[in-house]
């Protein structure tokens, strides 16, 4: 067995030659055609089987030549087993078969391919195993994510490997599933559950009689252009939103880091939040913005969306160099989860200079520091410049949305105050097919 299992031919046939049983097997059931199929030795395999080694020959765990073949990862030797009538249809006891094994050793996506196109294979990648795993789940659990070291122009660190992965990655989240459901679906029971109260009431006052008077005053300009409210997101929300984020960075599933300055974080499109936000931002984050900065979001200024998280902590990113947003409209909320020291959010007075700068010496958008709280949301102007402080102790998440127009297009032109969006136009109901009801 152990000369199968290391590809030693002449060791094999000199044993072969004074009497060993080519079919013998182990306690486990393992016999040489598994163990030289496990090896990787196609020599070794075509030898036994020419000395009338048993092809349908399955150990005691329920683990053909075929799924031996698998887990060693050989192309040639798969195929070159297909020709001789290997069954790479069944499973083992454990619900496991070639693509499970393939998955599990992250071997190519070459050999993966071909097996999807034998017979009875395909139905192995919506068959879960006895840990309830999915081929997809333990592929993606294989990738080795690339470093992140890159703490300025770092958007398209490691692009090769996400680009290559993306397909692969979309379906693992899909199949990961979420811990709470009702975070990926935008309807009533996110809004009942996940919104303020307060906010709710001023939303639907402005949607019937075009009035912004409660909903402004759930905001104080604590800084020039720079507006604070504790009544957008209820505390359920930001609760099932941290233990969410805590099952996906367990998952073993790699995630790309968020920005080209933050490196730590999730972009949460590329995780199954799509949906949902596309209706929070339609019904809610893109109309406050249009109150809050009218000169510059108009009817097609915050069309679309880029989400993401961010973490500071100690052993992570702990500070952010100064910069502006690449958004018209910018929405960050406090997370938590703990106590923290430092890690204040600085703003400066808005310079002249930079496409996304405001123009110079625009009065409305001021300096000053913002230490947050959790469940704190600040809504500013994206091109305002800003600069995270060095977090001194603990760790802060925050939720960051931007807003911009299609194609990621930032309007800096302000518009005259006769082009600007009334409240009737800005709280209009959007289509109701953007929304996952």
């Amino acid at each position: 067995m152990w000369a199968a299992r290391n590809g030693h031919m002449e060791v094999c046939e000199e044993l072969v030659k004074r009497g060993a049983d080519v079919r013998a097997a182990n306690k486990l059931g393992i016999c040489c055609l598994h163990w030289a199929a496990w090896g990787g030795s196609l020599d070794a395999v075509a030898f036994l089987l020419d000395k009338e080694a048993d092809i349908n020959s399955v150990c005691h765990a329920g683990c053909n030549v075929a799924v031996w073949a698998a887990t060693a990862g050989s192309y040639e030797m798969c195929v070159w087993l297909h020709e001789k009538r290997a069954d790479f249809a069944s499973t083992n006891k454990n619900g496991h078969g070639v693509l499970n094994k393939i998955a599990w050793r992250g071997h190519s996506e070459k050999l993966a391919g071909w097996m999807l196109n034998l017979d009875g294979v395909e139905p192995q990648l919506f068959a879960r195993d006895w840990e309830n795993e999915l081929p997809l789940d333990r592929a993606a659990r294989q990738l080795i994510r690339p470093a992140v070291t890159l703490q300025k122009d770092g958007e398209f660190e490691g692009g090769e490997f996400w680009e290559a992965h993306e397909e692969l990655l979309k379906r693992a989240w899909q199949e990961h599933g979420p811990l709470h459901a009702d975070l990926y679906n935008f309807g009533p029971v996110f809004e009942r559950r996940y919104l303020s109260p307060k906010l709710r009431a001023a939303v639907r006052l402005a949607r019937e009689e075009g009035r912004e008077e409660a909903l402004q005053g759930l905001f104080e300009e604590i800084l020039p252009g720079v507006f604070a409210s504790e009544d957008i997101f209820s505390a359920a929300f930001r609760k099932d939103f941290l233990e969410e984020l805590e099952r996906i960075n367990s998952a073993g599933i790699p995630t790309r880091r968020p920005n080209g300055m933050n490196r730590y974080g999730v972009i949460l499109d590329q995780i199954g939040f799509e949906k949902v936000l596309n209706g929070l931002v339609d019904n809610y984050i893109k109309p406050l913005g249009g109150m809050l900065f009218p000169e510059l979001v108009g009817a097609h200024d915050a069309d679309e969306h880029y989400a993401f998280t961010v973490k500071y902590e100690p052993i992570g990113d702990t500070e952010l160099a100064k910069h502006g947003d690449a958004s018209v409209v910018t929405l960050n909320l406090c997370l938590g989860p703990t106590r923290w020291e430092g890690g204040a959010l600085r703003f400066f007075d808005s310079g002249g200079s930079g496409i996304y700068a405001l123009p110079k010496g625009n009065a409305s958008a001021g300096s000053g520091d913002v230490n947050f709280r959790p469940g704190q949301v600040l809504i500013h102007r994206g091109q305002h410049k800003h600069q995270a402080l060095p977090l001194l102790s603990g760790q802060r998440s925050n939720l960051i949305i931007w807003l911009h127009a299609e194609h990621g297009v930032v309007r800096v032109a302000p518009y005259a105050p006769e082009q600007q969006l009334t409240p009737q136009q800005r709280w209009q109901q959007p289509p109701p097919f953007r929304l996952d009801l």
